[in-house]
C-alpha cells in the first residue's frame, strides 16, 4: 500500500530528499515503523496534536472539520513542497492535553476509515 501520508512520513525521516518523485540510484532511505505514536506531534507547551493525513489536495480537510470525534478541536492545514512542481497538504488536529487522548482519537478515526496511514480511503465526490 502506498499513499501521500505514508510518503510524507518517509520524507520526514529523510530530510535530504527534496523531490518526492526523484530517488537517486543506491540512495539509502530510512523507513519509519508505522505506529499510532508516529502520528502524535508534541508541542513545547505540553500539548499534543494528531497528524491525520497528508493529501495532494487541501479539500480533503472536509473529512475532519465536521467529524464528531474531533468536536472542539482545531483542524489545521500545513502545505509542504515535495518537489519543484508539487505541494502536499498535511492535516493536523488538536490540541490534546495528553498523549492518551491522542491515542483514543487515533483509534476512533482508524475505526471509521479516516486515517490513510492505516488503510483508510477517503473519496472525493
Amino acid at each position: 500500500m502506498a499513499n501521500t501520508t505514508l510518503m510524507a512520513l518517509i520524507l520526514d525521516c529523510n530530510p535530504e530528499i527534496t523531490n518526492a518523485n526523484l530517488i537517486i540510484l543506491n540512495q539509502k532511505i530510512k523507513i519509519p515503523k508505522i505506529t499510532e505514536e508516529l502520528l502524535i506531534i508534541q508541542y513545547p507547551e505540553h500539548t499534543y496534536k494528531v497528524h491525520v493525513g497528508t493529501f495532494q489536495n487541501s479539500s480533503f480537510v472536509r473529512f475532519y472539520r465536521n467529524e464528531p470525534v474531533l468536536k472542539g478541536k482545531v483542524v489545521e492545514i500545513f502545505p509542504r513542497k515535495v518537489s519543484p512542481q508539487e505541494t502536499w497538504y498535511r492535516v493536523v488536529v488538536g490540541p490534546f492535553a495528553h498523549k492518551d487522548d491522542c491515542l483514543k482519537v487515533i483509534d476512533q478515526l482508524k475505526g471509521k476509515g479516516l486515517l490513510p496511514v492505516f488503510g483508510g480511503i477517503l473519496k472525493m465526490e
